[in-house]
């Protein structure tokens, strides 16, 4: 027991996270057993095709938004503080997409064709 005490503090590792992995696994396996229920098992796929499901859509909405990051910066990065760069571009499209948005930034940019 102090060998494994000494060596827990020489090493510095957080044992915490291999922990948290091994629970996971033992969670799946369950899962996995479970699956082959009469009644518990037709529930799990249900949620297991709707977690496939929501996976898609999360994978297209982070697509998305970095898109609208992207194309925010190149058209606004020398007229506006708030997409001087990639990671600020993103974060005022999660803002908007989440309605924390104001019409007065964009009454500043002029354009040049009218005059």
């Amino acid at each position: 027991m102090r060998l494994f005490d000494n060596m827990r503090l020489t090493l510095g590792f957080k044992f915490q996270y291999f922990f948290s992995i091994q629970i996971s696994f033992v969670i799946l396996r369950v899962a996995l057993i479970l699956q082959f229920h009469e009644t518990i098992g037709p529930i799990l796929k249900i949620v297991a095709k709707m977690g496939q499901d929501f996976l898609n859509f999360f994978m297209l909405y982070v697509i998305l938004t970095l898109m609208f990051g992207i194309v925010g910066n190149i058209n606004f990065m020398l007229h506006d503080k708030h997409f001087e760069d990639l990671f600020h571009s993103v974060l005022v499209v999660l803002d908007s997409q989440l309605g924390n948005y104001d019409f007065n930034t964009y009454k500043e940019f002029k354009s040049e064709q009218i005059q």
